[in-house]
Order: C-alpha cells, then structure tokens, then sequence
C-alpha cells in the first residue's frame, strides 16, 4: 500500500470503526453509566470541579474524561453519543500516529500492517468506544512517549515540551499511573541504550518539563482536595491507588501470567504472531532502536499491571499500539525479506484455523442456549467472515503469497470487526434489562431503588434515584407517593415478599450478568 492512499484509507477504516453506531448501544456498563451520569450532574449542579454520581461524591478517577464528555454534551445534548464522542476521537488520534510514526521510523508498509493490527482488534476498537478514562489515557500514554521518541532523536524541544503537557493530562486521565509508566519507559530505554548520562538528561528539559506537567495536572487535583476536604483525594489515592495495587478490587484478581493473556486476547487474531515478533524485535535491538523502544514502553505496561493486585483486561490496553507496530514489522520484514521464520509459521496458521472455525459455532452456541440472546442467535454467522478470510490467507501462505496471506487476515478481521459493532452488538444491547426498560424510567414518575439497582438507570432518569436498604423505608415512600417505581437488581425478585401488594411492572436480565433488574408499583397504580 503506497502513501498517500494507506493514510487516507486507515483513517477513513478508523472514523467508520469508531463512530459507527456510537450511540446506538445503551451505557448498560456500570463504568459508563456512572461517568455519564456524572457529567449531567456537574451541569446540573453547576459544580466543575467536584464529580458525583447519584448524589454521593464519585472518587474513581480525575477528570479528563468529565470534561470531554462535559464539552460533547454541551455541543450536542447529554446522549450515549456524546459521552462516547471524544473517546473515538482519541481513537482516530492514536491509530494515526501510530501511522505516522511506525511510516517515519519503519516505512509505510509497517505503518499499514500496524494500524491494521489495531483496527482488526475487537478489544482495541472496543475500548475507544467506551465513556471511560481509559481511551484518554491510552491517547495521552502512547503519544507522550511518542513526542518522546521524536524530541530525544531529532533535538526539537517542542516535541519534549508537548510530552510533558499529555503527561499532565495523563495524570488528569487516570492519576500517576498515567505520568509513571512513560517514565518508566523511558528511563529504561535510556539504560538499556547506555545514553543514561547527565547530558542526555539535561536534554530533556526536565525543569521546564516538570514546571508544565504541573501546570497541567495539579490546580484540578488542589481544587478538588480543597472543595472536599480531602474526601476525594483520600478516597482516589488511596483506595483507588494503593489499594487497587496491593489487594483485589472487587475480586478481580489472577496469577502474575494474567495480564500477559489479557494482550494476547486484547490483540486477537495478530496475537497468534506476537511471539515471533517479539523474537525479531529482540534480535534486531542495537540495530533498530524505534522497535526495541516500542517492545520496552508494551513490557513497561504488561509487568506493572503483572504485580497489582487488581487485574482488569482494560489496564493493559496502552500497549496495543507499542504492539501493534512490533507486530506490523514483523508482517514486513517477512513479506519484503522472507525472513527464514516466515517458512516455520504453519504452527501459528494452524492456530488460528483451528481457533476462528471454531470460534463462530461456540459464539452461535452459547448465545441459542442464552435464552435472551436466542432470537438473535444467526447474526453471529456474518462473523463467519473472518474464518473464510483465515482460509483464503492459508491458501496464499501456501503459495508463498505471504504479503497477500498477512493482508488477508488483517482485511477479514476489519470487515469482522465493523460486523461486530454495526450489526451484532447492537443487537446484543437489545436483548438487556438497560435497553429494555428505560422507556418506562423515562416516563417521568419518582424512582426509588431497594439494595441495588443497575446504575444505567440512573442516567435514563436524568436525576439521582435514592437507594434504600430495608423495605419498611421503602413503603414509607410508598405511602406518601404511590405512584412511585421501585427499582431491584437481584438474582431473583424479592421485594414483593416484604410488601405484598408490590407488582412487577417489568423485568429482564442485566446484559452480561446473572442479576436481573425488576420494575415495580404499586397494584392500585
């Protein structure tokens, strides 16, 4: 693929897979819900410094992502939309430079092979749909290391002075994990390199440097601590920090190996590849310095997140793009070189055959025997795509079309990828408790929860829903507004145990969950 015409076509490839359908899918995710909703309640309260949600003082993450989505809502009204919108943004911004740079430092088939690798990466699409922090962070980890590579190599400040300004922002993402693993990085890399040295430092700029990411991140986070009076910082640093890193956060634990699966099917189909390309990236690292600096800024990620505690398939997600450009220049320098490896590979081809053809039948088995997901069980079929794509790059593997064979694959998983967000998860979305019953929240009736209830339904009533514990309090409320709705998240409906004359006006199962959200009132109403 020449330049222009790749560049034109990932970015169009990359404005489709993130912006299609943005808005169509409910924020049934309790991450979502809860950051959604938390941005209508700073406009409603007029209150841009202190984030709550439901009321209470929310104390999980900065606020980056509070603004962008503050900014979209503003623009275009509080939507599932416009609480996505600048996540997608962010990213179109890193599949591109991503581009850009893997073209500079590795030639423009690298560049394609490499953003193919993103874009055909479900997960990798997945989380830059998403209002959360993380599609911010991800943006603000890869390109501060890339305004790295580009001020350290070339002597232009510029680069270095915007790295330490996405290094601000990075900690207004997701707090000091967003300033320390670039750091990291790049102390390492200039250990690994031998270039640790007073000079090279003082090359850095690091007064300066310090002085703007300062500038950046503390106001909000002195704010914030000020308006509180400690609650939020406490309530971040500790428990969302120290405590994520040393103990499980809600049970999301697992070996030290874990997050190492989590890339490997974060980055699925390429993944099946990765360990070659990581051989290559190895045997070529005092001759191909911008390779061996990705492979340093993904191995930075995937070990820090090995020893927390905590472990989520999300937090590995910055190294995507460090991966994906050591995948892509594994892809050229086997197609342009026929590297000797590129004879042995039948066992990662036989792989991936074995794992996509089974793969459709599984997804269309388990959704017929979900009883929700039943009526739209066939729609997994268009999947079939990508494993009809795995075998035609057989066929050209075999032929020794390896550039057609890598191409192939990389197509299909795209093409799978576009099906998967404009076809089938939206139908998915249909299927659940959220999608299901927000019409009946948006009605305008009082809402009340008992114990739990799904925290998209929050946002749906655009105004927080006091949840009560024992149900005596809720038929006090009962009694002075019968019309009221009472909301339940529970494996099974017990409320109407305790107050008899409770009706279930709706009910479904959360989506992805064995809880199901009931809707009651009272008989009479």
């Amino acid at each position: 693929m020449r330049y222009p015409w790749s560049f034109y076509l990932i970015l169009l490839l990359s404005v489709v897979l993130l912006f299609i359908k943005l808005g169509s899918v409910t924020v049934f995710q309790i991450a979502e819900a809860r950051n959604s909703q938390a941005v209508a309640e700073m406009m409603v309260n007029r209150d841009y410094i202190t984030p709550h949600f439901n009321g209470a003082l929310r104390t999980d993450k900065p606020p980056l992502h509070y603004y962008s989505i503050l900014l979209a809502y503003t623009i275009g009204g509080i939507s599932e939309t416009g609480a996505r919108f600048f996540s997608a943004v962010c990213g179109v911004l890193v599949i591109m430079a991503t581009w850009l740079f893997s073209r500079k430092y590795a030639g423009v088939q690298t560049a394609w092979f490499s953003s193919l690798v993103l874009l055909g990466s479900i997960h990798a699409i997945f989380q830059f749909r998403l209002a959360a922090p993380d599609p911010y962070l991800i943006a603000c980890h890869v390109l501060s290391l890339y305004c790295f590579w580009e001020g350290y190599n070339t002597t232009k400040k510029r680069y270095l002075l915007l790295m330490y300004g996405l290094l601000g922002l990075a900690m207004l993402a997701k707090g000091p994990v967003g300033v320390a693993l670039p750091v990291i990085t790049i102390i390492l890399y200039l250990i690994f390199q031998k270039e640790w040295s007073v000079q090279n430092l003082r090359r850095l700029i690091p007064v300066s440097g310090l002085l703007i990411t300062s500038l950046v991140a503390i106001p909000w986070f002195y704010l914030v601590h000020v308006r509180t009076h400690g609650a939020w910082t406490k309530g971040f640093f500790i428990q969302h920090n120290v405590n994520r890193f040393k103990d499980p956060l809600n049970g999301h634990k697992g070996p030290f190996i874990l997050p190492s699966v989590f890339v490997l099917l974060g980055l699925f189909p390429f993944s099946v590849f990765l360990i070659r390309a990581i051989s290559v990236a190895l045997k070529q690292r005092t001759t191909n310095h911008w390779l061996f600096f990705n492979l340093i800024a993904a191995a930075v990620i995937v070990l820090a997140y090995s020893v927390s505690a905590t472990k989520l398939i999300n937090y590995t997600s910055p190294s995507y793009p460090f991966l994906a450009t050591i995948i892509g220049y594994f892809f050229t320098q086997t197609t342009t070189h026929r590297l000797s490896s590129a004879k042995r590979l039948w066992p990662e081809w036989i792989a991936l055959v074995i794992i996509t053809i089974s793969l459709v039948p599984a997804i269309y088995v388990m959704m017929r025997s979900e009883e929700a997901f039943r009526p739209i069980a066939l729609l997994s079929l268009w999947l079939a795509v990508f494993p009809a794509s795995v075998l035609a790059a057989i066929y050209f593997y075999n032929q020794w079309r390896i550039h057609t064979a890598f191409s192939t694959i990389a197509i299909g998983a795209v093409i799978a990828t576009l099906i998967f967000f404009s076809v089938l998860f939206p139908a998915l979305d249909k299927q659940g408790s959220v999608y299901k019953m927000k019409p009946l929240i948006q009605n305008g009736k009082p809402v009340i929860g008992y114990r739990s209830i799904n925290d998209a339904f929050v946002f749906y009533h655009t105004q927080p829903i006091p949840i009560l514990n024992a149900a005596d309090s809720i038929a006090v409320y009962l009694k002075k507004d019968p019309a009221i709705l009472v909301l339940e998240r529970s494996a099974k409906a017990s409320l109407p145990d305790s107050i008899p004359d409770l009706v279930i006006v709706a009910s479904a199962r959360d989506l992805f969950s064995h809880q199901y959200s009931f809707l009651y009132q009272l008989k009479h109403n």
